[in-house]
């Protein structure tokens, strides 16, 4: 499980139990089946996108890159300025292909520019993200009927 699951897996739990510690079924999260875990990792998903969506990224242990310099016709390498000025590795908080984010920013912005989430009273992120899902599932169920 990479960092990012660890996260979304994270969020899950959390959405899973009340705020007093209690679950919100009589199972404690590990004994849950897949299926009921299912609704609280589509949440966690959706908020992760949000997050996402907003910037959050993750910080990651490992050094930023060497910096090469010419001095006197010799190569040094030496930390970065960026070390010293407190910059640090990151990772983006959902690993995904930069289209698929361009996709969903793009829907996002019509439903919003259309206010087509007011009937719904639902967020434009969330239904582009749904929206998204159903084009994949489209996608998937006609590649089976011409197969």
């Amino acid at each position: 499980m990479n960092k990012q699951e660890e996260i979304r897996e994270g969020i899950a739990q959390y959405n899973y139990y009340y705020p007093d510690g209690k679950p919100r079924i009589r199972k404690n999260w590990g004994l849950l089946s897949v299926e009921e875990k299912k609704p609280y990792l589509d949440v966690a998903r959706l908020q992760v996108f949000k997050l996402h969506s907003q910037g959050v990224v993750i910080k990651v242990d490992r050094e930023l890159p060497k910096c090469v310099f010419h001095e006197d016709q010799m190569l040094m390498e030496v930390d970065c300025p960026l070390h010293n000025a407190g910059y640090e590795a990151v990772e983006p908080l959902i690993k995904t292909v930069e289209a698929d984010i361009k996709q969903l920013h793009l829907l996002s912005n019509l439903i919003n520019r259309h206010s087509m989430e007011n009937k719904s009273n639902t967020p434009d992120f969330i239904l582009a993200q749904y929206l998204s899902s159903c084009l994949n599932a489209f996608e998937v169920a006609t590649q089976k009927c011409e197969a």
